[in-house]
C-alpha cells in the first residue's frame, strides 16, 4: 500500500533525517519526532501551509518549519 501527503518538518532538522510535527503542542516533549509514522499527514499542500503559518505565528520565537511532500510505501499505514 502506498500513501502520499504533506508533512510539517522542523526547518533546523536535516532533510536527510527530519523531525516531523506530531500534532502535539509545541511546548510538549513529543511535539517533534524522527518517526515519520507519527507525523501529522495533510492531503493538500495548502492545508499544511495554513497550519504551519499558524504554528509560526503562535510561536514566532520558537519555530521555523518547512512543508514537504512525503510518501509512505509498503508500510502498515492504519497503525494496526
Amino acid at each position: 500500500m502506498t500513501e502520499s501527503g504533506w508533512v510539517i518538518e522542523r526547518a533546523n532538522s536535516s532533510p536527510a533525517m527530519p523531525l516531523y510535527w506530531t500534532g502535539a503542542p509545541l511546548s510538549a516533549p513529543l511535539a517533534w519526532s524522527g518517526d515519520h509514522m507519527l507525523a501529522v499527514r495533510f492531503a493538500r499542500d495548502d492545508d499544511a501551509e495554513a497550519v504551519a503559518l499558524g504554528l509560526m505565528l503562535h510561536w514566532p520565537e520558537a519555530i521555523r518549519v518547512r512543508i514537504c511532500e512525503h510518501c509512505w510505501i509498503g508500510e502498515q499505514l492504519d497503525g494496526r
